[in-house]
């Protein structure tokens, strides 16, 4: 395999159940981590929105947290954040570094089908980079979407579970999971508004947490 693509997964999914429990739990254990929205039944492709490095921690939790029947996801991550400390967090995970000037969409989709047969969901985030919107939370509006995603899914059949996260705090965290799709025509217009409607759910929730602040 390329050196595009490193090896996280490979080596984090043959580990136990309780072995991710215990990450999984000791992490929410600071985080403090409040999940809303559908429970996830399957290995599907979930597609967040991005806004800091801690929020990968906080969304990799709230999988867990809010999965009926999966393991932690893996991440489909850019290669610098399997580094420390950030890696620390995201190895435990299952994350998968990716060299994005380098990679190739077989070798992604072969990631993220390793991970569905493992019963692990696959985190890909379509905006491709940090964007953290204005600082007014009922303006927060999602960056363009790339495709990446939506190929995965189509090749490997697989459903597409928008999410968002908005943190408040060190352990005002909150992650909300939309209602899975099927993509088969679906194009990157009708993904960001699917994404941008699970944001602003996920703002109004975290209103009624913590009240109207960023």
């Amino acid at each position: 395999m390329s050196e595009a693509v490193t090896d996280g997964a490979e080596i984090t999914h043959r580990r136990s159940d309780a072995y991710f429990r215990t990450v999984v739990n000791g992490l929410n254990s600071v985080l403090n981590v409040h999940v809303v929205g559908e429970q996830l039944e399957e290995p599907e492709i979930i597609t967040p929105n991005h806004i800091a490095y801690r929020e990968v921690a906080v969304l990799g939790v709230a999988t867990w947290l809010n999965s009926k029947n999966c393991k932690p996801p893996a991440f489909m991550a850019k290669k610098e954040l399997l580094y420390p400390p950030v890696g620390w967090a995201l190895r435990p995970l299952g994350a998968f570094g990716v060299d994005r000037g380098d990679a190739k969409m077989p070798q992604l989709t072969r990631y993220a089908e390793i991970a569905r047969d493992d019963n692990r969901p696959t985190v890909i985030y379509p905006e491709g980079s940090r964007h953290k919107g204005k600082k007014e939370p009922d303006e927060i509006r999602m960056d363009a979407v790339r495709p990446g995603a939506l190929k995965i899914a189509n090749e490997l059949g697989m459903n597409i579970r928008p999410a968002a996260t908005v943190m408040r705090g060190p352990r005002q965290n909150l992650v909300y999971f939309a209602e899975a799709f099927k993509c088969e025509g679906a194009g990157t217009a009708e993904l960001g508004e699917r994404m941008q409607d699970v944001l602003d759910h996920a703002v109004h929730e975290a209103d009624k947490l913590w009240g109207n602040s960023c």
